[in-house]
């Protein structure tokens, strides 16, 4: 932890506006300390998806967890990591197959390539 937060008060100056009781201090990047640009409040599945053993991948242009893109896409984790770790699967035929493509048009706008 950063020397500026070992009073309440300053810590509270840099994070307490956001805070929630459904949220829990998070660090944005592992690699770095608990300070100030660093850390968030973020949800529990939020949590569990920054950590350095979760898999990114990049589909269509947006990069996020294999946990993430299943659930957007509405795929089984399992099948997902399966397809790609077991399977050699492509992520392109990995993150469309049995997905309805209305779902992938929603979810990526090809004209910026980001979310909708």
């Amino acid at each position: 932890m950063c020397e500026r937060w070992k009073t309440f008060a300053a810590f509270a100056a840099d994070m307490g506006t956001s805070f929630s009781e459904e949220l829990t201090l998070e660090r944005i990047d592992n690699d770095r300390g608990y300070e100030p640009g660093n850390c968030r409040w973020a949800t529990l599945i939020e949590q569990a998806r920054n950590k350095r053993s979760s898999r990114f991948v990049t589909f269509r242009g947006q990069t996020r967890t294999i946990a993430e893109w299943a659930e957007l896409l509405g795929l089984n984790y399992d099948t997902v990591h399966g397809r790609l770790s077991k399977q050699g699967w492509s992520v392109e035929r990995t993150l469309t197959t049995g997905v309805d493509p209305e779902i992938i048009a929603l979810l990526c706008d090809p004209a910026t390539d980001e979310a909708a």
